[in-house]
């Protein structure tokens, strides 16, 4: 039966791969990896989790007219304003503008690091800033023991206090798991199906089988993650910031999605129940190539990675393959991606912040 149990989920896997490698998922990202100096975008509402997070060690809130601003890694975050105000920063003869959004939200990236001073044009308020530079921002290990991750749907806290949804899968048994994480702008924290039916179509009944073959009636829903839990590894699978119900605003890449992963691995490591203090990665295409960009970082908890379906270059292999515009798949892909990055924009982050 055990032997049995263990066919069952590569079987309805293998009958799910079609899906789970789809067009919304199998798309490499169409993204340019430089980002320009001011990226002006919406900062979602983090809303979704009433546990007050811990203070995030190397981030500043100051209150300035209207509004705050919180000094970040490389960035600048700011809400609370009326849609259409103008901020301008200033230092050493630098000066960079913005204007928040329609939602009075504001996020200006890739501020060299520095002590800069903001002000609200036509405000006579202004306030000191120090962006830090990504080398300086990296957590003491504290920061990532002080995390305790349980089985289930929860948040893991990022250096800037951005809160990522994660769901933890764990084997049967005891402990300590060989663990692996998926990490991604799709769903892979959406809270998990089962295949109860599916294994019953099979001739197998799915009565009992859950504790020995949990993945049965709690699969993941990406599917390097349900390859993964089907053969006892335990996953932990998070959303980039910015999608599902992870706070934050969504980019393509970014130094945020990079540092947010090393301080993934870091905090998942950090767990008792992983076995040697170690985790790999796992996932195609989109979860793919983000195991590249976070392994680029060394966090020094990474012991592998196990990139399936990757690209070596965005503009040749993707956004113009030969020279010639991609003008279906990867613009396709792009805007599917910002309209799922929006509040709610995957469907299933609505049940979540209901319950």
């Amino acid at each position: 039966m055990r032997l049995t149990a263990r066919l069952v989920p590569f079987l309805v896997a293998s009958l799910l791969a079609a899906a789970c490698s789809g067009s919304d998922e199998d798309p490499a990202a169409p993204a340019d990896t430089t980002a320009p100096t001011t990226t002006v975008a919406s900062e979602p509402d983090d809303t979704t989790d009433t546990t007050e997070p811990a203070e995030p060690h190397d981030t500043v809130t100051t209150s300035i007219a209207d509004g705050t601003v919180r000094a970040s890694v490389e960035r600048l975050i700011l809400d609370g304003y009326p849609g259409g105000t103008e901020i301008e920063l200033t230092a050493d003869g630098q000066t960079i503008t913005a204007v928040t959004d329609d939602r009075g939200n504001l996020v200006i990236a890739d501020i060299p690091p520095g002590d800069w001073q903001v002000a609200v044009v036509g405000n006579a308020d202004t306030a000191d800033v120090t962006i830090v530079s990504a080398a300086d921002s990296v957590p003491d290990q504290s920061f990532y023991d002080g995390q305790t991750l349980t089985e289930g749907y929860q948040y893991i806290e990022m250096r800037d206090g951005t809160l990522l949804a994660a769901n933890v899968f764990l084997p049967p048994g005891p402990g300590p798991f060989v663990t692996v994480v998926e990490y991604s702008g799709y769903s892979p924290a959406k809270p998990g199906n089962d295949f109860v039916e599916a294994v019953n179509a099979l001739g197998v009944p799915a009565e009992g089988l859950c504790p020995s073959t949990p993945v049965i009636c709690n699969a993941p829903d990406q599917s390097g993650s349900l390859f993964a839990y089907a053969t006892d590894f335990a996953v932990v699978a998070v959303n980039m910031r910015g999608t599902g119900c992870s706070g934050g605003t969504a980019g393509f890449f970014d130094l945020a999605q990079r540092l947010d992963g090393y301080d993934v691995i870091e905090a998942v490591a950090a767990q008792e129940w992983v076995k040697n203090n170690q985790v790999g990665m796992v996932g195609l295409s989109y979860p793919g190539i983000t195991q590249l960009y976070v392994a680029a970082e060394q966090p020094p908890s990474l012991a592998a990675v196990a990139p399936f379906s990757v690209i070596d270059d965005m503009t040749r292999d993707v956004i113009a393959p030969g020279g010639i515009p991609n003008l279906g798949f990867a613009a396709a892909w792009g805007d599917n991606l910002r309209a799922s990055s929006a509040p709610y924009g995957q469907g299933w982050e609505q049940g979540l912040v209901d319950a």
